[in-house]
């Protein structure tokens, strides 16, 4: 397996990136060995707790991007269009295939 650049985003607004071999959508829990430590014994995250992973291409970000609240009226994104709205109230709008699901929800949080 190969490993995956995340970004664990806490409910109280820490954040984590770094790497992960053992993130599932259905485990209550995994692993992150942080950018900043590479040499660190990996941080175990538990899922319960975060707001949100995000597994990205680059922990820079693009500073170009501009983040969508929603669809545009009349547009039809490509896949199943989702907008979520998070315990504190942010939005997001993006779209997901079957084959490519992005978005796994967990309703005891």
């Amino acid at each position: 397996m190969e490993r995956a650049k995340v970004v664990a985003e806490y409910a109280n607004g820490k954040m984590i990136k770094g790497y992960t071999l053992n993130f599932f959508p259905h485990k209550d829990r995994f692993h992150v060995i942080p950018i900043d430590k590479p040499s660190d014994k990996p941080i175990e995250v538990i899922v319960s707790q975060l707001k949100a992973v995000l597994v990205v291409q680059d922990f820079n970000g693009d500073p170009q991007y501009v983040e969508r609240k929603r669809f545009l009226e009349g547009e039809t994104p490509y896949g199943t269009p989702l907008e979520v709205t998070f315990g504190d109230g942010q939005n997001q709008a993006h779209s997901e295939t079957l084959s490519q699901p992005r978005y796994f929800s967990n309703p005891d949080t």
